[in-house]
Protein backbone atom coordinates (compact mmCIF):
# COMPACT_ATOMS: atom_id res chain seq x y z
CA UNK A 1 0.00 0.00 0.00
CA UNK A 2 1.37 3.29 -0.88
CA UNK A 3 1.13 6.03 1.68
CA UNK A 4 0.47 9.62 1.30
CA UNK A 5 3.62 12.01 1.81
CA UNK A 6 2.16 15.35 3.76
CA UNK A 7 5.03 16.56 5.44
CA UNK A 8 7.43 19.32 4.56
CA UNK A 9 10.19 21.00 6.39
CA UNK A 10 10.03 24.01 8.14
CA UNK A 11 11.49 26.80 5.90
CA UNK A 12 11.49 30.32 4.35
CA UNK A 13 9.75 31.58 1.30
CA UNK A 14 12.72 33.97 -0.20
CA UNK A 15 11.56 36.92 -2.34
CA UNK A 16 14.42 38.72 -4.45
CA UNK A 17 14.60 41.29 -6.51
CA UNK A 18 17.28 42.89 -8.45
CA UNK A 19 17.12 46.19 -10.03
CA UNK A 20 19.80 48.62 -11.96
CA UNK A 21 18.95 52.18 -12.91
CA UNK A 22 20.25 55.06 -14.40
CA UNK A 23 22.64 54.55 -18.06
CA UNK A 24 19.74 53.70 -19.60
CA UNK A 25 17.11 55.69 -21.30
CA UNK A 26 14.17 54.54 -24.27
CA UNK A 27 13.17 57.07 -26.98
CA UNK A 28 9.55 56.14 -28.50
CA UNK A 29 8.95 57.04 -32.03
CA UNK A 30 5.52 56.99 -33.25
CA UNK A 31 5.23 55.26 -37.19
CA UNK A 32 1.76 55.34 -37.14
CA UNK A 33 -0.85 56.87 -35.05
CA UNK A 34 -3.54 55.12 -33.68
CA UNK A 35 -6.31 53.99 -35.87
CA UNK A 36 -9.39 52.02 -35.04
CA UNK A 37 -9.99 48.63 -36.46
CA UNK A 38 -13.03 47.22 -37.72
CA UNK A 39 -13.11 44.16 -35.01
CA UNK A 40 -13.75 47.91 -32.59
CA UNK A 41 -10.03 47.79 -31.38
CA UNK A 42 -6.68 49.66 -32.44
CA UNK A 43 -3.52 49.73 -34.14
CA UNK A 44 -0.62 51.91 -33.80
CA UNK A 45 2.98 51.34 -34.64
CA UNK A 46 6.08 52.72 -33.22
CA UNK A 47 10.02 52.24 -33.07
CA UNK A 48 12.00 52.40 -29.63
CA UNK A 49 15.17 53.31 -29.21
CA UNK A 50 17.90 52.31 -26.24
CA UNK A 51 20.04 54.18 -25.60
CA UNK A 52 23.19 53.41 -22.99
CA UNK A 53 25.21 56.49 -21.56
CA UNK A 54 27.93 54.36 -20.43
CA UNK A 55 28.63 50.66 -22.18
CA UNK A 56 31.08 49.29 -19.87
CA UNK A 57 29.03 50.07 -16.44
CA UNK A 58 26.14 48.51 -18.10
CA UNK A 59 27.97 45.42 -18.69
CA UNK A 60 29.99 45.44 -15.03
CA UNK A 61 26.43 46.35 -13.65
CA UNK A 62 25.06 43.52 -15.45
CA UNK A 63 27.62 40.66 -14.00
CA UNK A 64 27.23 42.45 -10.44
CA UNK A 65 23.53 41.45 -10.39
CA UNK A 66 24.01 38.22 -11.58
CA UNK A 67 26.28 37.63 -9.03
CA UNK A 68 24.43 39.38 -6.12
CA UNK A 69 21.53 36.65 -7.27
CA UNK A 70 23.99 33.87 -7.55
CA UNK A 71 25.04 34.18 -4.28
CA UNK A 72 21.35 34.32 -2.59
CA UNK A 73 20.43 31.10 -4.80
CA UNK A 74 23.06 29.10 -4.42
CA UNK A 75 21.86 28.47 -1.21
CA UNK A 76 18.23 28.03 -1.87
CA UNK A 77 15.68 25.63 -3.53
CA UNK A 78 14.87 27.08 -6.82
CA UNK A 79 11.11 25.81 -7.38
CA UNK A 80 8.35 26.85 -10.04
CA UNK A 81 5.70 27.61 -7.96
CA UNK A 82 7.11 29.89 -5.11
CA UNK A 83 10.48 30.93 -6.77
CA UNK A 84 13.04 30.53 -3.76
CA UNK A 85 12.35 28.28 -0.80
CA UNK A 86 15.24 27.97 2.05
CA UNK A 87 15.12 25.03 4.61
CA UNK A 88 15.06 26.88 8.61
CA UNK A 89 18.42 24.33 8.89
CA UNK A 90 19.49 26.79 6.78
CA UNK A 91 18.56 29.92 7.84
CA UNK A 92 22.57 31.67 8.75
CA UNK A 93 23.53 30.29 5.45
CA UNK A 94 20.33 32.35 3.74
CA UNK A 95 21.50 35.50 5.82
CA UNK A 96 25.34 35.12 5.34
CA UNK A 97 24.74 35.16 1.47
CA UNK A 98 21.96 38.58 1.38
CA UNK A 99 25.18 39.69 3.22
CA UNK A 100 27.02 38.98 0.51
CA UNK A 101 24.51 39.97 -2.21
CA UNK A 102 24.56 43.58 -0.43
CA UNK A 103 28.41 43.81 -0.05
CA UNK A 104 28.71 43.27 -4.06
CA UNK A 105 25.87 45.59 -4.56
CA UNK A 106 27.62 48.22 -2.33
CA UNK A 107 31.17 47.66 -4.11
CA UNK A 108 29.71 48.36 -7.29
CA UNK A 109 27.61 51.26 -6.72
CA UNK A 110 31.24 52.97 -4.89
CA UNK A 111 32.51 52.75 -8.30
CA UNK A 112 29.77 53.63 -10.48
CA UNK A 113 28.98 56.83 -11.80
CA UNK A 114 25.31 56.59 -13.40
CA UNK A 115 24.08 53.43 -12.41
CA UNK A 116 22.67 51.71 -9.37
CA UNK A 117 22.07 48.57 -8.79
CA UNK A 118 19.73 47.35 -5.50
CA UNK A 119 18.99 44.14 -3.83
CA UNK A 120 16.03 43.51 -1.78
CA UNK A 121 14.94 40.36 0.30
CA UNK A 122 12.20 39.39 1.85
CA UNK A 123 11.39 36.15 3.91
CA UNK A 124 8.12 34.45 5.10
CA UNK A 125 7.80 31.43 7.47
CA UNK A 126 6.49 28.39 6.24
CA UNK A 127 5.53 25.90 8.87
CA UNK A 128 5.17 22.19 7.96
CA UNK A 129 1.77 22.18 8.90
CA UNK A 130 1.08 25.00 6.22
CA UNK A 131 -1.50 23.38 4.07
CA UNK A 132 -1.13 25.43 0.87
CA UNK A 133 2.77 25.21 1.14
CA UNK A 134 1.98 21.50 1.43
CA UNK A 135 -0.09 21.82 -1.83
CA UNK A 136 1.87 23.65 -4.14
CA UNK A 137 4.96 21.81 -3.25
CA UNK A 138 3.31 18.74 -3.53
CA UNK A 139 2.00 20.05 -7.22
CA UNK A 140 5.81 20.89 -8.04
CA UNK A 141 7.29 17.57 -7.65
CA UNK A 142 3.91 15.59 -8.90
CA UNK A 143 4.49 17.74 -12.42
CA UNK A 144 8.16 16.99 -12.66
CA UNK A 145 7.49 13.31 -11.91
CA UNK A 146 5.34 13.42 -14.53
CA UNK A 147 7.76 14.81 -16.60
CA UNK A 148 9.93 12.28 -16.04
CA UNK A 149 7.54 9.65 -16.55
CA UNK A 150 6.88 11.00 -20.16
CA UNK A 151 10.06 11.17 -21.04
CA UNK A 152 10.74 7.56 -19.95
CA UNK A 153 7.65 6.43 -21.80
CA UNK A 154 8.76 8.56 -25.21
CA UNK A 155 11.53 6.48 -25.75
CA UNK A 156 9.39 3.95 -27.19
CA UNK A 157 10.16 3.31 -31.20
CA UNK A 158 11.70 6.69 -31.53
CA UNK A 159 14.58 7.63 -33.75
CA UNK A 160 17.82 9.40 -32.06
CA UNK A 161 16.22 12.69 -32.20
CA UNK A 162 13.39 11.62 -30.23
CA UNK A 163 15.69 9.55 -27.50
CA UNK A 164 18.33 12.68 -27.06
CA UNK A 165 14.97 14.70 -26.15
CA UNK A 166 13.91 12.15 -23.92
CA UNK A 167 16.97 12.40 -22.08
CA UNK A 168 16.43 16.26 -22.14
CA UNK A 169 13.73 16.04 -20.04
CA UNK A 170 14.35 13.17 -18.03
CA UNK A 171 17.29 14.79 -16.66
CA UNK A 172 16.31 18.17 -16.64
CA UNK A 173 12.97 17.17 -14.53
CA UNK A 174 14.99 14.82 -12.61
CA UNK A 175 17.76 17.64 -11.55
CA UNK A 176 14.51 19.98 -10.38
CA UNK A 177 13.48 17.09 -8.40
CA UNK A 178 15.99 16.27 -6.41
CA UNK A 179 16.68 20.39 -6.02
CA UNK A 180 13.68 19.77 -3.89
CA UNK A 181 15.18 17.39 -1.82
CA UNK A 182 15.68 19.50 1.24
CA UNK A 183 12.05 20.84 1.49
CA UNK A 184 10.89 17.42 2.31
CA UNK A 185 10.73 15.07 5.35
CA UNK A 186 12.96 11.83 5.19
CA UNK A 187 10.16 9.47 4.10
CA UNK A 188 9.08 12.09 1.14
CA UNK A 189 13.37 12.28 0.32
CA UNK A 190 13.32 8.86 -0.02
CA UNK A 191 10.50 8.30 -2.37
CA UNK A 192 11.37 11.21 -4.48
CA UNK A 193 15.41 10.20 -4.83
CA UNK A 194 14.12 6.46 -5.91
CA UNK A 195 11.83 7.51 -8.87
CA UNK A 196 14.87 10.45 -9.74
CA UNK A 197 17.86 7.72 -9.31
CA UNK A 198 16.12 5.13 -11.41
CA UNK A 199 15.14 7.75 -14.35
CA UNK A 200 18.90 9.02 -14.64
CA UNK A 201 19.75 5.51 -14.66
CA UNK A 202 17.45 4.88 -17.74
CA UNK A 203 18.53 8.15 -19.27
CA UNK A 204 21.97 6.87 -19.05
CA UNK A 205 20.85 3.82 -21.23
CA UNK A 206 19.27 5.44 -23.85
CA UNK A 207 22.31 7.61 -24.39
CA UNK A 208 24.50 4.26 -25.11
CA UNK A 209 21.83 3.26 -27.36
CA UNK A 210 22.87 5.66 -29.70
CA UNK A 211 20.32 5.56 -31.34
CA UNK A 212 19.34 1.97 -31.30
CA UNK A 213 15.29 0.75 -30.17
CA UNK A 214 15.55 0.90 -26.48
CA UNK A 215 12.80 -0.90 -24.47
CA UNK A 216 10.78 1.01 -22.13
CA UNK A 217 11.59 -0.52 -18.66
CA UNK A 218 8.51 -0.95 -16.35
CA UNK A 219 10.54 -0.43 -13.50
CA UNK A 220 11.41 2.89 -13.74
CA UNK A 221 7.69 3.44 -14.86
CA UNK A 222 6.58 1.83 -12.17
CA UNK A 223 8.77 4.05 -9.16
CA UNK A 224 8.07 7.46 -10.61
CA UNK A 225 4.03 6.10 -10.62
CA UNK A 226 4.51 5.04 -7.04
CA UNK A 227 6.20 8.32 -6.16
CA UNK A 228 4.00 10.23 -7.99
CA UNK A 229 1.24 8.89 -6.13
CA UNK A 230 2.97 9.93 -2.62
CA UNK A 231 2.01 13.76 -3.73
CA UNK A 232 -1.23 13.57 -4.71
CA UNK A 233 -3.34 16.12 -3.33
CA UNK A 234 -5.30 14.83 -0.51
CA UNK A 235 -8.48 15.37 -2.24
CA UNK A 236 -7.45 13.64 -5.10
CA UNK A 237 -8.40 9.94 -4.86
CA UNK A 238 -7.27 8.66 -8.65
CA UNK A 239 -4.22 6.62 -8.34
CA UNK A 240 -2.36 6.94 -11.37
CA UNK A 241 -1.00 4.14 -13.89
CA UNK A 242 2.10 3.64 -15.49
CA UNK A 243 0.01 3.80 -19.25
CA UNK A 244 -0.64 7.80 -17.78
CA UNK A 245 2.67 8.35 -18.77
CA UNK A 246 2.19 6.82 -22.53
CA UNK A 247 1.55 10.49 -24.38
CA UNK A 248 3.32 13.23 -25.77
CA UNK A 249 6.52 14.25 -24.08
CA UNK A 250 6.50 17.95 -22.47
CA UNK A 251 10.14 19.17 -21.78
CA UNK A 252 10.53 20.36 -17.95
CA UNK A 253 11.32 23.62 -16.50
CA UNK A 254 15.52 23.81 -15.79
CA UNK A 255 16.24 25.78 -13.14
CA UNK A 256 18.19 28.89 -13.25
Amino acid sequence: MITRTTAIRPGLLVSLKTSVRGNVTYNRHTLEAEEKTIAGGSSERWETTRLVANKAEQIAAGKARSAARAAISKVCVKTSNFGLLCPTADEEKLNAAVREARAIAAKFNASAEITRLGIYVVTGRIAENDAEALRGINSEIRELLDDMGRGVAAVEGAALEGQNAAVETIRAAANNARSMLPMLEPDAQVRVKLAVDASRKFAREIVRAEGNPVTVDRSVLRAVTESRFAFLDLDDEKEPEPSEFIGPMQPAAVSA
